[in-house]
């Protein structure tokens, strides 16, 4: 029977999911939320699916582009306006990934910067190789390289796979992060990719993902504010926003 006193709104499930890399992207707004908390600005085109956010001083921006179902696609572009540089995430990338990315641009770069072969080692990644050297998920169905790209660049390329039909393997999504980004920022991408804890996913397993990952808990009743949390960065000091 209805009282008459206002509705309550429906509670959101949280499920915990691992490996990280086969989560689900998330929530955008842990992303999007944040940066305009932080004086971004949002120059997204109207009636479209497309956002467009700028750093307060104009030097970096933040684009997503649903538009291609490829999952070679890159929807994600984070990028720096003076310097020239692009880093491209796919549409089921972790958000979480792509925050830490990004919140690490708008912070003082540690004393230190781990090297991403000793975060992905120190984080149960198998490293392959000498010379064109890479590193593996303990599933194995993420591998991180550094290789060189069209136009003779270097980039930090992250391809996420599982087994589909006739023993092929199904592509879910890829990173590539040019090694002209700052070091810190992709060593802050790879280790909140690599962590093993969990994140939390409103939705049960993404269908492609089927077998391949593992519900840790659920939490009835949890607010959306709880996918809004950023991961804590992979070292040094404690990162402040810069003004």
């Amino acid at each position: 029977m209805n009282s008459g006193g206002p509705a309550e709104e429906p509670k959101t499930v949280l499920f915990g999911l691992t490996p990280r890399h086969l989560a689900g992207p998330g929530d955008p707004a842990v992303l999007t939320g944040r940066l305009l908390g932080d004086g971004w600005s949002n120059h997204s085109p109207a009636g479209r699916p497309q956002v467009l956010l700028l750093s307060p001083q104009e030097t970096l921006y933040v684009s997503l582009s649903p538009v291609d179902p490829d999952p070679k696609s890159l929807w994600w572009r984070i990028g720096h306006t003076q310097q020239g540089w692009s880093a491209g995430f796919g549409a089921r990338c972790p958000i979480e990934a792509i925050a830490a990315f990004t919140h690490a641009l708008t912070a003082p770069p540690p004393r230190e910067v781990p090297e991403v072969w000793h975060v992905l080692e120190d984080r149960g990644w198998t490293l392959k190789g000498t010379v064109d050297r890479y590193a593996h998920s303990a599933d194995a169905t993420a591998v991180i390289s550094r290789r060189p790209q069209a136009g003779g660049q270097t980039a930090w390329t992250s391809e996420v796979c599982v087994p589909g039909a006739f023993g092929r393997q199904q592509m879910v999504w890829r990173a590539v992060v040019p090694e002209s980004a700052p070091a810190h920022a992709t060593a802050a991408f790879t280790a909140t990719l690599a962590d093993p804890s969990p994140v939390p996913r409103a939705h049960g397993a993404p269908s492609y993902a089927h077998g391949h990952v593992s519900v840790h808990h659920s939490a009835a009743g949890a607010g959306p504010e709880a996918l809004g949390k950023l991961p804590d960065p992979p070292a040094g000091p404690n990162p402040r926003r810069r003004r």
